[in-house]
């Protein structure tokens, strides 16, 4: 039997559901259950499995910076005491997407004997940058500290060490992925050639994401080619300034804005489209750029995070310099009018068929997880 493990994530929205399930199938044993401890939308979620029991509380952030501390802190309390009696069930913790800010339960870990593994799905301190957001200084302190606590740290790709700071914990700095594709349901259904000049966007609608920079291309990009369209999938604080952006720049005729879709409509969504655009400033290895490119779908991205250890520039996809406007807005013509792209996009789908099965995903966290001394065993 292999140790028992447990996930712990700060309450998540929907777009943590697709990554928390792949991280649990991955990592089970198969023989205990893998116990969740998490809020909001992960609640409720794992109903089917029993495998797989959830247990957690219901948090609201934001209003004002102090009282998004005093909120901040009681929601780590309030996560420790659910951890608390299922140490016993657990040899290690897995401290998931929010984690690195869960410095209480982390101590209680540690301070229980466990091991833990710190998976880092993205930046949450550098996603509070771009967005300008004063909590950003309070995160750094909590992730500087879960660091230094932690028996080992997990990112995508090596890349990232430099990208987000984590050269002095380099010596515990495992590379490892959750990432696999369901290639019965995303799979190529309409032939590249057959689609509409449709260009999408697919994710949270947050500033760290480029989503503003997204909208404000599309009535440059019309004007260099005036058969395109738009659709705008997700939802995030930024969901208001979308809309009314294309509702006050005469876009509406062009662009769809859908709100959050279900993951089991994606890929028919995937398969309308000519070209997704992911123009983060900061990114882990986001699952939607697997899925397009399984469905035969080009992607054309900024060159941050995981996402050029899978993207190279007109072979398995498209890069751009930044993710200004302007320079979305000229990869969007230069991407579409290639007289590679059907051949790119093919490559591509190879490309994932072959490196994101779950026999590889879960090969790369086993290889981790036995090479780890497991102190509560």
């Amino acid at each position: 039997m292999g140790p028992r493990i447990g996930i712990i994530t700060a309450p998540v929205d929907q777009a943590a559901k697709t990554p928390l399930s792949n991280l649990v199938a991955v990592v089970d044993n198969g023989t205990t259950p893998t116990h969740i401890v998490s809020g909001n939308a992960a609640l409720g979620f794992f109903d089917d499995s029993p495998r797989t029991p959830v247990t957690g509380i219901q948090y609201r952030a934001g209003g004002h910076p102090l009282t998004k501390i005093v909120r901040f802190a009681a929601m780590q309390a309030r996560i420790a005491l659910v951890m608390l009696p299922l140490t016993g069930s657990v040899d290690t913790w897995v401290f998931f997407i929010g984690g690195e800010s869960l410095v209480t339960p982390m101590i209680i870990a540690r301070l229980t004997g466990r091991t833990t593994l710190l998976a880092l799905p993205g930046s949450d301190e550098r996603s509070l940058d771009f967005a300008n957001d004063q909590f950003s200084k309070v995160l750094r302190i909590l992730s500087a500290v879960s660091r230094r606590l932690t028996s080992r740290v997990v990112v995508y790709s090596w890349r990232l060490v430099s990208e987000w700071d984590l050269g002095a914990y380099q010596s515990k700095v495992s590379v490892a992925h959750h990432h696999f594709i369901d290639f019965a349901r995303f799979r190529e259904t309409r032939r590249l050639k057959e689609r509409e000049n449709l260009v999408g966007y697919i994710g949270r609608l947050s500033q760290e994401k480029g989503i503003l920079q997204f909208v404000r291309a599309m009535p440059l990009a019309i004007k260099q080619d005036s058969t395109l369209e738009f659709v705008v999938v997700g939802d995030g604080p930024l969901v208001g300034p979308v809309r009314e952006y294309v509702d006050t720049s005469g876009l509406g005729k062009r662009v769809r804005v859908t709100g959050w879709i279900e993951h089991t409509a994606l890929p028919d969504l995937l398969n309308e489209l000519r070209l997704l655009v992911i123009p983060s400033y900061t990114e882990g290895l986001p699952n939607v750029m697997l899925e397009a490119m399984a469905c035969g779908t080009p992607v054309l991205a900024t060159a941050v995070g995981g996402i050029p250890d899978v993207i190279t520039e007109g072979e398995t996809g498209f890069l751009m310099k930044d993710n200004s406007a302007e320079s979305i807005a000229d990869n969007i013509p230069r991407v579409l009018e290639s007289i590679e792209l059907e051949r790119v996009a093919e490559k591509a789908r190879q490309y994932v068929q072959r490196e994101f099965t779950f026999e590889r995903a879960r090969d790369s966290w086993s290889r981790i997880i036995r090479g780890m001394k497991h102190d509560g065993a």
